[in-house]
């Protein structure tokens, strides 16, 4: 156990970014992981692509050597962002996967071009999964994960509707498909393949397969990638939000571009008894304990978890901090600095109210407790 004031200063997770005049919103940017194991992850990834082709691996080993170092890290970054955007993480995990499938489509209308639209050459870069099964499950699992996002995120978001849209299309195309190769194989090999609106397919259209299911992918990726950098617009932190319930949710988002993460260790002190307050903190991970320190020693006043705050107090009244709040176990908080505090005190009238409102119930705990204790 430690019992200094906990040294690391908060890590800023919030302030949009700003590249070639377009604002970069907070919740898009590395939040969990440091800079320093993007690089480490960058160089392995180097060496594993480095390796695998000295080693003559397939094409489609090289780049899964490529992208394995960086799976672990995009894990714990997108656990983070579950933990403080909620469904937010999700939608952005089920963009980033079908960013890939748009890749692997890409991939394989490049094979046709280069090989004259020779299809035996063409399977993409995991040719080997270039089955009628995995197209029928993986589209599958794509439009129930659109209208899974569809009803969490209701019908305000057009983007997603367009998306769903095409990827109902598409998933029409495969429950064909796969119907007709499991029960009618020989036809399926014959031209079958085609489906309903490739050439020569059921209804047809110019299009051969490989470019027909292209299209359908490239209108299903494009619209779901604006979805989300819709959202990222009003994606703010759930610990904020159980906090602060009344605030509005354009306060929440402003106010979680202006928080800080902050990492601690159990027996860590954040705030000491009796010093100028500088600081309002939120907890999201852990527990911390706030003890009154009396002429009879220490006497514990609360637990605070997830979703908790303190430190109010004395940025709201301007004075010294009534109590000493220490970690009991390793934990992480989001913390305001007194600028940002007072900045949300004077503009959100909701945040204001629910301040106030914890803040007098609070000293009255205090008080209460002064007049229990032995002189």
């Amino acid at each position: 156990m430690t019992s200094g004031v906990a040294a690391q200063p908060p890590a800023q997770i919030g302030r949009p970014a700003r590249i070639r005049g377009i604002t970069i919103p907070s919740s898009l940017q590395l939040q969990r992981v440091p800079v320093g194991a993007v690089l480490l992850t960058m160089v392995a990834s180097g060496i594993g692509i480095g390796w695998s082709i000295l080693d003559s691996f397939p094409f489609y080993g090289v780049v899964a050597m490529g992208l394995l170092p960086w799976i672990p890290l995009f894990f714990f970054e997108a656990a983070w962002k579950y933990e403080n955007y909620g469904f937010y993480a999700i939608l952005g995990t089920f963009t980033v996967l079908q960013l890939g499938h748009l890749g692997e489509h890409t991939a394989q209308v490049t094979q046709l071009l280069i090989y004259d639209g020779n299809l035996a050459k063409a399977h993409g870069i995991f040719g080997n999964l270039d089955l009628e099964l995995v197209h029928f499950v993986w589209d599958t699992g794509v439009w129930l994960g659109l209208l899974l996002c569809t009803y969490k995120l209701g019908f305000r978001n057009k983007w997603l509707l367009v998306s769903l849209l095409f990827s109902s299309l598409h998933e029409v195309e495969h429950m064909f498909l796969f119907y007709i190769n499991r029960t009618n194989l020989d036809f399926y090999q014959h031209g079958g393949f085609a489906g309903i609106m490739g050439e020569h397919g059921l209804i047809g259209s110019p299009l051969a397969r490989p470019y027909l299911h292209y299209i359908y992918n490239f209108f299903v990726v494009v619209p779901l990638v604006m979805a989300f950098w819709d959202e990222s617009k009003h994606a703010y932190n759930v610990w904020l939000a159980k906090a602060l319930p009344d605030m509005t949710e354009q306060e929440r988002v402003s106010v979680t571009q202006q928080l800080q993460r902050l990492r601690v260790q159990e027996g860590d002190v954040l705030v000491q008894q009796g010093d100028v307050a500088d600081r309002f903190y939120i907890v999201s991970d852990g527990e911390v304990e706030v003890v009154r320190e009396g002429s009879q020693g220490e006497t514990r006043v609360a637990l605070l978890g997830p979703g908790q705050f303190f430190g109010e107090i004395g940025l709201m009244t301007a004075k010294p901090r009534t109590a000493t709040v220490r970690a009991t176990k390793d934990s992480e908080l989001l913390t305001l600095d007194r600028d940002a505090f007072l900045m949300l005190v004077t503009r959100s009238q909701g945040g204001a109210a629910d301040l106030d409102a914890a803040m007098h119930t609070r000293l009255a705990e205090l008080q209460l407790l002064d007049k229990q204790s032995p002189a």
